[in-house]
C-alpha cells in the first residue's frame, strides 16, 4: 500500500506545475522556534554545513543555476526559483525551512549574492548569484 501512495504521489508531483506539501506550512513555525534558541552565528554554521551535505539539493540548485545562467557567470534569483520548480514541481524553500528562496540560497553559501537596486524604485532590490571560486 505504500508503495502505490508513493508512486501515486510521484506522478501527481510531475504532473503538477507547482506542489507544496502542506505538512511544511505548519512545520516551518516549530523549524523557527527551535532556530531562535540558537545564537544567530551557530544557526547559520549548523545550516549552512546541514544544507552543503545535501546533495539532491545542491545538485538541483547547481543543475537550474546551470540552465539559466548568463555569459559572466550571474544568474537572477527569480530565474532560479522559476527553474526549481520546473525542474521538481514539489521544490519549496520551505521544505529545508526558509519562507524565502533568497534566505535558502544565502544559507547554502555556494553562491555570490549581488541586490541591484530597481531603477524605477531603489528600495526593491533585484538579486543576482553567482557560484563563489
Amino acid at each position: 500500500m505504500a508503495l502505490v501512495r508513493k508512486k501515486l504521489l510521484n506522478l501527481f508531483k510531475k504532473t503538477c506545475d507547482k506542489f507544496t506539501y502542506t505538512e511544511n506550512l505548519e512545520e516551518l513555525e516549530e523549524k523557527e522556534e527551535q532556530r531562535s534558541e540558537l545564537s544567530s552565528t551557530e544557526r547559520k554554521a549548523h545550516n549552512s554545513a546541514k544544507l552543503k551535505q545535501n546533495q539532491k539539493l545542491v545538485n538541483l540548485v547547481k543543475t537550474a543555476y546551470d540552465s539559466i545562467t548568463e555569459e559572466e557567470g550571474w544568474a537572477s534569483l527569480g530565474e532560479l526559483g522559476i527553474q526549481l520548480n520546473k525542474l521538481d514541481s514539489s521544490f519549496d524553500s520551505r521544505n529545508y525551512g526558509y519562507k524565502k528562496l533568497g534566505d535558502l540560497i544565502r544559507a547554502i553559501d555556494i553562491f555570490e549574492i549581488n541586490a541591484i537596486p530597481h531603477e524605477k524604485n531603489p528600495a526593491v532590490k533585484a538579486l543576482y548569484i553567482k557560484v563563489k571560486n
